[in-house]
């Protein structure tokens, strides 16, 4: 594994042995000799080690001659040893007040399984080098000869992550002022199926229909003036729970992600200036807004449209407004945004068989009827080390929120397609994300762009997309970015043999093991996390 320098940054703090992210938590010492014997360095981590949570962690450095620890500079690398996989995120040492002491923030790990942690101790006699191995996650269990035998510990322990409890309390949105404000999710609610925002007459709901949880059964979404689209409609179920937002996670809310296809010209085809004006002036809608974000300063009549997206028309008439006149409309086009994510965060799925299975089991129950032993099977199989699900799809959605290339991009010609590469340029170029003037949170903390690595923005993100939640995955066919695979057969056979692709790009081992057998029990097992979609009904129609 090659360090990284990660143009970390180094902060005096006066802080504790234990950062505040370990005061309330169980913590582990981990210690390591350094490679030349120069250094012993000692880890404190939280224990066990959560998933998909940013941790803070502490080093101590001491020499083994028990000399003052003088450091020119102190660089950190991680990755997964088994299948190539870097850090998520890139942590960002701190110095504290106690000497030999460090601060490790950011930390995050999105897969079960070993992580190596390497630490880089540069000084006046060259550098050294020390390693920890961390297991993250519970770990995943082999597959047992008896798929219908009874539930191992270790497999319960692995389910019990899985869950989702009823009623979970919904995550802090980022940047969002009224993202839980009862006025703010109904003007969302009825603009997400008003068709007027389109000048083709398309509503959100065209392509997220209720009806198909959210989704359009189609292959790639249809857009203005029915153009064909590149990728297929992801469901917006669950939405809050995630960080990034697109396919290719160009947005880092659910907000800002709600403002694209307003505007863009292959799916709504709307104008920013008209947008604003609509939403302000109309009757149906004008007084909610005021009262959510207040009266909107006149805006000129002239020009009708404009926008910095678009044509050439109504980006020249966008140039020709004032600084001032387009901070007021970027402005009200984010309110807009906000009160979509207002009505979406509402909309998530509710517990399943499998949920309600696996709190039988915990609460010693026995082995509940409400799954059957084919499901059981495929659970297992889920879980199993020799299957790999769970590296990418944990957590009570299904899903580690991060891109994984799996052999499904297309690079060349005229559906080129280069996912998650193309989609870190955007995210850090819009005034939209975190970091912008639109965030409505002052304190601006933006963990995820912060400590986002970016180092695979040439390597492994070319044609990696992101990791869809499983759950409800009966209702959200076709399946992959682009809609390739009509069933969830074509799909598990993809992951038995993913064809001529190059293997060394590919982010999982091919489970050619699969029979026909263990993919009907796993097929039998994603159906247990069907359910209904956990909102008032009438959030579900217009």
């Amino acid at each position: 594994m090659k360090i990284h320098r990660h143009s970390f940054l180094v902060f005096v703090l006066l802080a504790l042995l234990v950062p505040d992210g370990l005061i309330h938590a169980d913590v582990s010492t981990k210690e390591a000799q350094s490679k030349s014997g120069r250094y012993k360095v000692k880890l404190v981590s939280q224990t066990p080690i959560p998933l998909n949570e940013y941790q803070s962690w502490t080093l101590q450095v001491e020499r083994s001659d028990h000399k003052r620890v003088v450091l020119r500079d102190l660089l950190m690398d991680g990755g997964m040893p088994a299948h190539g996989h870097d850090l998520p995120s890139t942590p960002k040492i701190v110095w504290q007040d106690h000497p030999g002491r460090y601060g490790i923030n950011g930390l995050l790990f999105s897969m079960p399984g070993n992580w190596d942690l390497q630490f880089l101790l540069v000084d006046s006699e060259g550098t050294d080098l020390a390693t920890f191995s961390i297991a993250a996650g519970e770990a995943t269990p082999r597959l047992s000869t008896r798929p219908d035998e009874v539930l191992t510990p270790e497999e319960k322990m692995v389910l019990k992550g899985l869950v989702l409890v009823e009623k979970p309390m919904l995550p802090k949105s980022t940047g969002n002022e009224v993202a839980d404000n009862a006025e703010a999710i109904e003007l969302g609610h009825k603009l997400f199926f008003d068709s007027n925002l389109s000048p083709n007459h398309l509503a959100c709901s065209n392509c997220h229909d209720p009806k198909f949880y959210f989704t359009d059964q189609k292959t790639t979404a249809s857009g203005y003036h029915q153009t064909t689209l590149l990728r297929n409609t992801p469901t917006i179920v669950g939405s809050a729970y995630s960080h990034w937002f697109f396919w290719d996670g160009r947005r880092d809310s659910l907000w800002s992600q709600a403002l694209v296809p307003l505007e863009s010209a292959a799916e709504m085809g709307g104008n920013r200036l008209a947008l604003v004006r609509y939403v302000t002036t109309h009757a149906r809608y004008s007084q909610a807004y005021k009262t959510l974000f207040g009266a909107l300063p006149a805006l000129p009549l002239v020009p009708a449209n404009a926008s910095p997206i678009g044509n050439k028309v109504v980006q020249k008439s966008w140039e020709s407004l004032s600084q001032e006149t387009q901070n007021i409309i970027n402005d009200a086009f984010t309110n807009i945004g906000k009160v979509f994510e207002a009505y979406e965060r509402r909309l998530n799925p509710g517990q399943s068989s499998f949920d309600k299975f696996v709190e039988d089991l915990d609460a010693g129950k026995g082995l509940p009827a409400t799954v059957s032993r084919e499901a059981i099977a495929g659970m297992k199989i889920f879980i199993s080390s020799e299957a790999q699900c769970t590296r990418c799809h944990n957590g009570p959605m299904f899903t580690n929120g991060s891109f994984q290339n799996v052999g499904t991009s297309e690079l060349n010609g005229a559906r080129a397609d280069f996912g998650r590469a193309i989609g870190v340029k955007a995210l850090f170029a819009t005034e939209f994300n975190c970091l912008g003037p639109y965030n409505g949170d002052p304190a601006k903390s933006c963990p995820d762009l912060v400590y986002l690595n970016r180092h695979e923005e040439e390597g492994r993100w070319v044609g990696a997309y992101k990791v869809p939640s499983l759950r409800n995955v009966l209702k959200t066919a076709p399946y992959m970015h682009d809609g390739r695979f009509r069933n969830l057969a074509q799909v598990i056979q993809h992951y038995r043999d993913p064809g001529q692709t190059k293997e060394q790009m590919l982010d999982f081992r091919p489970v050619a093991d699969l029979s026909p057998t263990h993919i009907k029990a796993l097929i039998a097992f994603l159906k247990t996390l069907n359910s209904p979609i956990d909102a008032d009904a009438r959030l579900l129609r217009p």
